[in-house]
């Protein structure tokens, strides 16, 4: 019995062992991937970015075999590429719709990558002038802006890119004849490298036109705007407001109105267009569906925001036929309109907002400035004498 009992005793003592040093393994095994991943994920979640973003660089073929490492006692990871400079240079890559800047820092042939954070706007050090489109346009007689265009190769994204420079400072059908238009573009990296792609474009820099003996200036900063080069931005932005027209006005916009219902004076952001229950309501602008629900006062209700800094408001809705996330192109039915949420009877409450103010909407076009502070000024100029000397 005393034999049974030892052997017993010792398979146990084994089994425990082993299931301790299975364990063991097992953790040990976890820690060792975990410490991988944490040591290699960061630098292949940049080069994933670097690829696949649009690069502010040109590079050749030899660019794309990327080689990571990590050096000892560095905070950040190494980047090996071949790049025929020896200027210090930036590289410029969007992230999850942030924008992040990194010092390339040239060390023969490891290039350390750091963010910078005290310069918001691109230096143009890194464009070579091989990477440059440069076209210069010519208004000619029986001829416009947008044949013309087409005749000297651009696309349709590089003729919408520079009317949005523009802005409503002209009107392109009535450019006089001998009109020029110089401009910079900066080649489509896909095309640089053979990719088909037909939602790519080339990257619009400045632009000179002369037009009825002015000159007007457009130069692009990396926060998404033009500027003239003086560094003022006066953008001038058009909301279809013509499907509306064909109804009454119930209430119109007034910051000093009584309230029908708790008989407060109250601001009416909006104005209030009286239509029957189920009318189509349509899209005001280009852009996307930010925001698409219900409350007690405002009833079905969606947001629509465009690219720019602004947006339309849609209230009191009956059905929403779009969803949060939607990209809606002007003039699209969008919804139903209704008598949800706290009201007198049926009507649409349609408002539009510029850079987070309300105006009233029934003017059909805004005009606003993006300023910039003083030391993102001296920066962008020193950027614009740059991009004005390639427009000469």
């Amino acid at each position: 019995m005393k034999n049974i009992s030892m052997i017993i005793r010792l398979k146990h003592y084994r089994m425990s062992f082993f299931y301790k040093l299975i364990l063991i393994i097992f953790y040990s095994f976890i820690i060792l991937i975990l410490s991988l991943i944490c040591h290699i994920a960061p630098a292949y979640a940049l080069k994933y970015y670097l690829i696949k973003s649009q690069l502010k660089y040109h590079r050749n073929k030899t660019c794309l075999n990327f080689n990571e490492s990590k050096q000892k006692n560095a905070t950040h990871h190494v980047i090996q590429y071949s790049y025929n400079t020896n200027n210090q240079n930036y590289i410029n890559f969007t992230r999850c719709t942030k924008k992040y800047i990194y010092d390339v820092l040239y060390n023969f042939e490891n290039s350390s990558i750091t963010k910078k954070k005290d310069d918001q706007f691109f230096d143009t050090q890194q464009y070579l002038n091989r990477t440059f489109l440069k076209k210069k346009i010519l208004i000619k007689k029986n001829s416009n802006f947008f044949k013309t265009a087409y005749q000297f190769g651009l696309n349709p994204c590089d003729i919408k890119n520079i009317i949005d420079a523009m802005s409503g400072k002209i009107n392109w059908k009535k450019l006089h004849v001998g009109s020029s238009l110089s401009l910079i573009f900066l080649n489509d990296i896909n095309k640089q490298n053979n990719v088909k792609d037909e939602k790519t474009k080339n990257l619009l820099l400045g632009i000179k036109l002369n037009n009825a003996k002015k000159t007007y200036y457009a130069i692009h900063a990396l926060n998404g705007y033009f500027y003239d080069e003086n560094g003022l931005n006066r953008e001038t932005i058009f909301v279809n407001y013509d499907f509306l027209k064909k109804y009454r006005i119930s209430s119109p916009f007034n910051l000093h109105r009584l309230h029908p219902i708790t008989h407060k004076i109250t601001r009416h952001l909006g104005i209030d267009v009286a239509m029957p229950q189920g009318t189509p309501v349509l899209a005001a602008n280009n852009g996307k569906i930010v925001k698409s629900s219900f409350d007690n006062i405002s009833g079905w209700h969606i947001t629509l925001k465009s690219k720019h800094k602004y947006m339309t408001r849609y209230m009191h809705l009956k059905k929403i036929l779009v969803k949060l996330g939607d990209i809606v192109k002007i003039g699209q039915k969008i919804a139903l309109s209704g008598n949800t949420g706290r009201t007198t009877g049926p009507h649409l409450h349609y408002e539009v907002w510029i850079d987070n103010h309300a105006v009233n909407p029934e003017n059909s076009r805004f005009t606003f400035s993006n300023k910039l502070t003083e030391k993102e000024k001296i920066t962008y100029l020193n950027h614009a004498k740059k991009i004005l000397q390639l427009l000469k």
